[in-house]
């Protein structure tokens, strides 16, 4: 018994730990995005739009580009990981609840589904909602850039520092910025409901089979 409340809590520590590494670093990469649009924005309402100011603007946007795909490419395999253990905490506690055993009727045993899932949602929503925000970062830049075209328009650069901030609009229109588990899906709010239809396909099959064992 003691090996395995052992063994539990150090799998809930791992993931809590790796659940706030991923979390705390896509936070970061959005407010940072988030800084950027800012920044290029303003430096445009106050008249700053020179060549080398808008080649700057370039530089940057290449360098966080390059930094969100070296942090998902660090982080990718550690959310697939998290997501995957998810998922098999909820097949996990269906099985169990849908289980005829009288072994799975004791009140540890209910508390460690109840635990079990409680921390098997929070990690799911944590962790979607907070990959999410890149997504969405990218989504508002693309939408401040474009706002400022409007404002270069209007203060006639020079033909050299239109064509660099065009360049600069093209990157951001063209970018498709956000972190993935393991490069085999793009973390979003959608993605939840893709996870709760299998956890409710997975929860009709098991039902099915208990109603035709019992006749």
């Amino acid at each position: 018994m003691f090996s395995i409340v052992m063994t539990y809590n150090i799998a809930g520590w791992t993931c809590y730990l790796l659940l706030l590494l991923c979390y705390n670093s896509y936070f970061t990469l959005a407010k940072v995005m988030n800084f950027y649009s800012k920044m290029v924005k303003e430096d445009l309402v106050h008249g700053n739009c020179t060549y080398k100011q808008v080649s700057r603007h370039i530089s940057l946007f290449v360098d966080i580009t390059q930094k969100v795909k070296e942090i998902d490419q660090a982080l990718g395999a550690i959310a697939f990981f998290l997501y995957v253990t998810v998922i098999c905490n909820f097949f996990n506690t269906i099985s169990v609840v849908l289980g005829d055993s009288k072994s799975y009727r004791t009140f540890v045993v209910h508390v460690y589904v109840v635990w079990q899932s409680v921390t098997a949602l929070i990690t799911i929503l944590v962790l979607t909602y907070s990959g999410s925000l890149v997504q969405k970062a990218n989504e508002d830049m693309k939408q401040d850039i474009t706002e400022c075209s409007d404002l270069v328009s209007k203060q006639s650069p020079n033909l050299k520092t239109m064509m660099n901030f065009t360049i600069l609009l093209e990157n951001v229109k063209e970018s498709k910025i956000a972190v993935t588990g393991w490069d085999m899906f793009t973390i979003q709010k959608g993605f939840i409901l893709n996870v709760a239809g299998l956890v409710m396909t997975y929860g009709v099959l098991m039902y099915q089979m208990d109603v035709l064992k019992t006749e």
